[in-house]
């Protein structure tokens, strides 16, 4: 197979991702300042963004591990990165933001995803200049899914992060009484 074709599978899983965190994060941001919420769950929402895109990122770090697996050899290792992508190395920077200190900044991570979100909208200007092109149109019919899958994934990631403290909290009570 052609490595161009690799290397779009690539990118599809990243997109797949880190994509819909943008939106997420607006989303996020702007009810957080818009409703009359408590300046307590203001911040916790707020502090939560970060986290849910690091778990993003280890969750894009499992999928490629899985695609390794079971052949964990350097010549295997190398064939499968034989056509890594700078936005791979990219993705892999977010996995970052489990260190605290960088957490704290949480407008680094939207920083982060807009690379990814670029990628989409080059494709939308593409697909605008190219409307009478069919591949223009599969191209950007398929970043549109899997934009939408990644809001989905997003929006699930954010959940799990600010709901799994509030679980192991109860756990912790029920062993401890």
């Amino acid at each position: 197979m052609h490595p161009d074709f690799f290397a779009y599978l690539k990118r599809l899983e990243l997109m797949a991702f880190f994509p819909g965190y943008v939106l997420w994060y607006l989303v996020v941001m702007t009810l957080s300042e818009r409703l009359s919420l408590k300046d307590t769950l203001k911040s916790r929402l707020r502090y939560s963004l970060p986290y849910s895109y690091a778990f993003i990122a280890t969750l894009y770090l499992g999928l490629q591990i899985r695609n390794i697996y079971p052949d964990f050899s350097a010549a295997h290792v190398k064939q499968y990165f034989g056509f890594f992508l700078p936005l791979q190395a990219w993705a892999f920077l977010a996995l970052l933001f489990w260190l605290p200190g960088l957490a704290k900044r949480a407008g680094f991570t939207l920083l982060h995803s807009i690379v990814f979100f670029i990628v989409i909208v080059k494709d939308l200007v593409v697909y605008f200049r190219n409307t009478a092109s069919p591949e223009a149109y599969d191209v950007l019919r398929n970043d549109m899914q899997l934009f939408t899958i990644s809001l989905l994934l997003n929006i699930i990631a954010f959940a799990a992060v600010l709901v799994i403290p509030f679980i192991l909290k109860t756990i912790k009570r029920g062993i401890i009484s």
